[in-house]
């Protein structure tokens, strides 16, 4: 009877309204995300035949948490070779870069000249110089960039026989 009594009891007790002031309680919860974008390879360029106009396809994957902008920069302005050159003959190659970004309904595209992606020049969108291909606020979750590198070879002066080369840098930044 006493057990009966105690529930009884407790819930009479729930049953009872509480006088007096309430307690609350505030929580507050604060913390930070700063910016962070980073920029791989998803294809590379293949090894291409620069003797003949063509193209070679490539692809980068882009992701920010915030608006970015991107810039490339090339080594050398062009494709070159090492290979001694002679009269009538050339040991460098022009190409553009065509990069091509969806974030849903915006696209960011650029297409620039190799000599307009050397360190300090301004005169293409994704130019070192310049102010870059920027995402106006946008950010990119895992979104591929396809690229092109394209060119067309001189048929004068021809070029000369060799490994041709150059090294391709795009960066991206965090630009809110």
């Amino acid at each position: 009877m006493a057990k009966l009594g105690g529930v009884f009891f407790g819930a009479m007790l729930l049953a009872i309204p509480v006088q007096g002031s309430a307690d609350a309680l505030t929580v507050s919860a604060k913390g930070r995300i700063d910016p962070a974008c980073s920029i791989s390879v998803q294809t590379p360029f293949p090894a291409a035949d620069f003797a003949n106009a063509g193209s070679a396809p490539g692809s980068a994957v882009l992701d920010c948490n915030t608006g970015f902008v991107l810039k490339a920069t090339s080594a050398n302005g062009a494709v070159t070779s090492t290979s001694a050159v002679s009269t009538g003959f050339t040991s460098s190659l022009n190409y553009k870069l065509r990069l091509i970004l969806t974030l849903g309904d915006t696209v960011l595209t650029a297409v620039c000249n190799s000599r307009a992606l050397v360190a300090g020049n301004s005169s293409c969108a994704l130019s070192p110089g310049g102010a870059g291909l920027g995402s106006g606020g946008k950010p990119a979750f895992h979104r591929t960039a396809a690229l092109q590198l394209a060119w067309t070879p001189p048929i004068q002066p021809r070029l000369v026989a060799g490994s041709y080369h150059d090294t391709l840098t795009i960066t991206v930044a965090a630009a809110p």
